[in-house]
């Protein structure tokens, strides 16, 4: 069974507090598919990994929101395109990915962090 808390994040981004559930605990009961995903009983944890802030759109995993400093450019991108798309939405983890992605993308992360990314979202 995945056991979830509410945790508060702060966004580097925009400073912005916002909570978003964390995985406290999981398991592996579920059956192991031919993409690799390992399925826990009950609620999937993978759909717990990353977090968007509410506000302004920054998408990351737990740690990519620790203090940090951006480019002009990377808050440019994310100012244009994701912030006026999430603007008082709740945004569902399939779409998480995708904005974790494409931060990462902006960020400058390697071509295979930026596609494991995207294979954890098509889970």
């Amino acid at each position: 069974m995945t056991t979830l808390q509410p945790r508060k994040f702060t966004c580097p981004l925009c400073g912005n507090v916002f909570e978003s559930p964390v995985i406290m605990s999981t398991n592996s009961f579920g059956k192991l598919h031919s993409d690799l995903y390992k399925e826990a009983s009950g609620e999937q944890p993978v759909c717990h990994f990353v977090h968007t802030c509410p506000k302004c759109g920054y998408t990351g995993f737990e740690g990519d929101f620790e203090r940090q400093d951006f480019s002009f450019v990377f808050k440019d991108l994310l100012e244009q395109n994701i912030t006026p798309e999430i603007k008082d939405r709740k945004v569902g983890a399939h779409g998480n990915f995708y904005l974790a992605a494409l931060c990462a993308e902006w960020r400058g992360a390697p071509f295979y962090v930026i596609a494991r990314i995207y294979h954890m979202g098509a889970w």
